[in-house]
């Protein structure tokens, strides 16, 4: 099995970003776990949760996850924010690649994430509440990645001497 990338981090750490820029630094296809949703089901994240429910939301996602750690190809893939909630998705992510937690302070992400009317828990959950149950499961990551004083070049950088080490 080839090695794959997977990039985590609470919604607003910039794993989409340093994805991109990573995935061309390292010349390997990037894929996004809830972008891939939207296209398989023809519907944004937001309208899934609307029409659908998280639960349906969460087993799509948990799906695409199952099948990205099946393929024998070396990519990087930024996970959605809640994916490592399901003990399931952390075992698929852990035994098929390399986990990299993007760690930014949650008074950043609330900045970050203030006026954003297109993520869909945001609406029903306080920020605060869903980073500190989310947590648990990006502090599995086979590194964390401090990622306060740094621009998403800079941590594509970091990422990228840290894997050319270990991958």
């Amino acid at each position: 099995m080839k090695e794959k990338i997977y990039l985590c981090g609470f919604m607003g750490s910039g794993k989409t970003t340093v994805g991109k820029i990573l995935s061309e630094k390292m010349s390997r296809t990037f894929i996004d776990t809830d972008t891939t949703v939207e296209l398989e089901s023809g519907m944004s994240v937001a309208e899934i949760f609307k029409t659908r429910g998280e639960d349906e939301f969460r087993r799509m996602e948990s799906e695409v996850i199952r099948r990205l750690s099946e393929r024998n190809e070396s990519c990087i893939i930024a996970l959605g924010g809640g994916s490592l909630i399901s003990l399931s998705n952390r075992k698929l992510v852990r035994s098929s690649g390399y986990l990299i937690y993007l760690k930014t302070e949650l008074s950043r992400l609330m900045l970050r994430l203030s006026g954003h009317r297109d993520r869909p828990l945001l609406q029903t959950v306080k920020v605060d509440t869903l980073f500190r149950l989310r947590e648990p499961g990006y502090l599995e990551a086979n590194w964390i990645c401090d990622c306060e004083d740094f621009d998403a070049e800079a941590i594509a950088d970091l990422i990228l001497k840290k894997c050319q080490k270990k991958i």
